[in-house]
């Protein structure tokens, strides 16, 4: 049963959660049959997470936090999926080491906190939450995409994603809003190297 999220509009959460269930389950059941999955399972797995990463950067808005509900959803995603990807990476299947290489980031990566609303500009800066929560990040030092589109203090944060952890690639997946080069990461205290405020 393949996903299909690119008729829907972003406040059809519902709808949203359902594909994007339907996507994770996919990949459980990938992770569940691990060496006995058929090549065709591994493209419309593939097609599958390509459909809600493309939700994840199209249908979300920068500033502007998650409902609960989807907030979980994708957080159930991206956890399987990477548990999948690690478990790709040490198959021993060309066709799935190629992927996770390409999918598997390590680096520097960098993250802007801020307001979507111009009536908190005057609010505080956003401190970074260490909560093991999936976000965006990006490949670049700086964006003024984000920049335009946040108001009032914003925090931004630099970290290195090195062994024992990956991020996931949008970039490599051919997903990524403007020249973002998108990384999905949580915020961890341990990766973290430098944050800076920018009024």
């Amino acid at each position: 049963m393949s996903v299909n999220l690119r008729n829907l509009c972003a406040d059809e959460y519902q709808k949203i959660i359902f594909e994007v269930d339907k996507a994770t389950n996919n990949i459980k059941n990938y992770i569940k049959n691990n060496n006995q999955n058929t090549k065709e399972f591994f493209i419309q797995v593939l097609s599958d997470v390509k459909e809600v990463c493309n939700c994840w950067t199209g249908k979300t808005y920068v500033g502007q936090s998650k409902r609960q509900d989807l907030k979980n959803a994708y957080q159930d995603f991206f956890s399987n999926l990477m548990k999948m990807l690690l478990l790709c990476k040490i198959n021993r299947n060309p066709c799935e080491n190629k992927v996770a290489e390409a999918l598997l980031y390590q680096g520097k990566i960098y993250r802007y906190l801020g307001y979507g609303i111009s009536s908190n500009r005057k609010k505080k800066a956003i401190e970074p939450n260490y909560d093991g929560i999936y976000v965006s990040w990006s490949k670049e030092p700086k964006n003024g995409y984000i920049e335009s589109k946040l108001y009032g203090e914003m925090t931004w944060i630099e970290a290195e994603i090195k062994s024992p952890y990956f991020g996931i690639d949008l970039e490599n997946m051919g997903i990524s809003r403007g020249k973002e080069k998108e990384v999905v990461f949580p915020t961890l205290k341990d990766c973290v190297t430098n944050i800076k405020y920018i009024r």
